[in-house]
């Protein structure tokens, strides 16, 4: 059972939810390449290793996100990403354990050899995918989506999946994560992280890890490191998905007093974006090759490596007492 329904026990009869993944994630100190930069408590969570048919930061979230579509009788869910986006794939490869078909509308982003990989992943899940030649294209398509069903696929309307999976209900998936780390810093395989560095995307990752460790009570703070723009990346809208994740878990019974959880300033590196999402950096390119040769840490450049050259960059300047600093590997490896 998930901690989750462990702290609010209410919870288990009152929300969908399907185990997709395998949990827990392990943590491990990175010791070569905290000695590289100086730093003794240098840790990894490896999201990474979230499931059998990919892992990654979305697995948590579509746990609940995917059971209550399908409880509501839907049997195809849309989503709206770019090209080899990773949140995508994990749809495409955990929607049909549930039997859900998965349509997936996809948009320009740089064609690099990580996205290709993806979108052959896409089709090996057997997700259909219709592309997308500029995103002016998504309101027709979705029309069509909405309107008429291709014949190939049941007749029945598809359950539009929230962007990135990024949703209160969504969050759920990282404030249960928040306190499997909370669990692994209590049996001592870790120090209690000062600093939790991910890469901040449509925000839900961030999100839930603040809900899930002001509940456990670790006092780590998120910093989330840029890799979309700024109009996902802004504070006041994480700090309003906090607060509507908090909601909801009130409104499902769990003993979470709304009125005393106020939420914390929010930490966001900018610095990393590059020319936009997607594009690498001399930056990334250089942290992915140290994290490989010094750690075998499996990363990429769209997401992880971003915020990984925001850690050895100085993106963790807000630590003070440069205690333990955990890095959350959010990286999407394909296994199916």
């Amino acid at each position: 059972m998930r901690y989750l329904f462990r702290l609010y026990p209410a919870l288990r009869d009152r929300v969908s939810w399907t185990p997709l993944g395998h949990f827990p994630t392990p943590v491990r100190r990175l010791a070569v390449l905290g000695q590289r930069l100086g730093w003794e408590q240098l840790w990894v969570k490896e999201e990474d290793q979230t499931g059998e048919r990919c892992g990654g930061n979305k697995v948590r979230p579509l746990e609940f996100l995917l059971p209550a579509v399908h409880q509501r009788g839907y049997r195809r869910v849309l989503v709206i990403a770019p090209w080899g986006s990773h949140y995508a794939l994990a749809v495409a490869a955990y929607a049909p354990i549930l039997g859900l078909e998965v349509t997936a509308l996809l948009g320009p982003c740089p064609l690099t050899p990580h996205v290709q990989r993806n979108l052959l992943q896409l089709q090996v899940f057997g997700a259909r995918v219709v592309h997308l030649p500029t995103w002016a294209f998504l309101p027709a398509a979705l029309l069509r989506e909405f309107l008429g069903s291709p014949a190939n696929l049941s007749a029945s309307l598809p359950a539009l999946l929230p962007p990135g999976g990024t949703s209160p209900l969504g969050c759920l998936g990282y404030v249960e994560a928040a306190l499997e780390l909370a669990a692994q810093v209590a049996a001592g395989e870790l120090p209690e992280p000062e600093v939790i560095v991910v890469a901040l995307g449509t925000g839900g990752t961030m999100a839930g890890l603040e809900v899930g460790c002001r509940l456990a009570g670790l006092k780590a703070r998120i910093l989330g490191v840029d890799v979309v723009g700024r109009w996902f990346a802004r504070p006041e809208r994480i700090s309003n998905l906090c607060r509507r994740t908090v909601h909801l878990l009130h409104s499902l019974g769990a003993e979470v007093a709304e009125e005393g959880f106020p939420v914390r300033e929010v930490w966001i590196e900018h610095g990393f974006l590059g020319t936009g999402y997607g594009h690498s950096t001399p930056e990334v390119e250089a942290a992915l090759k140290l994290a490989a040769e010094t750690e075998g840490l499996y990363l990429e450049p769209t997401y992880t490596g971003k915020a990984l050259a925001a850690l050895l960059h100085g993106g963790v300047r807000f630590t003070r007492q440069r205690r333990a600093v955990l890095f959350w590997n959010t990286a999407h490896r394909n296994f199916g």
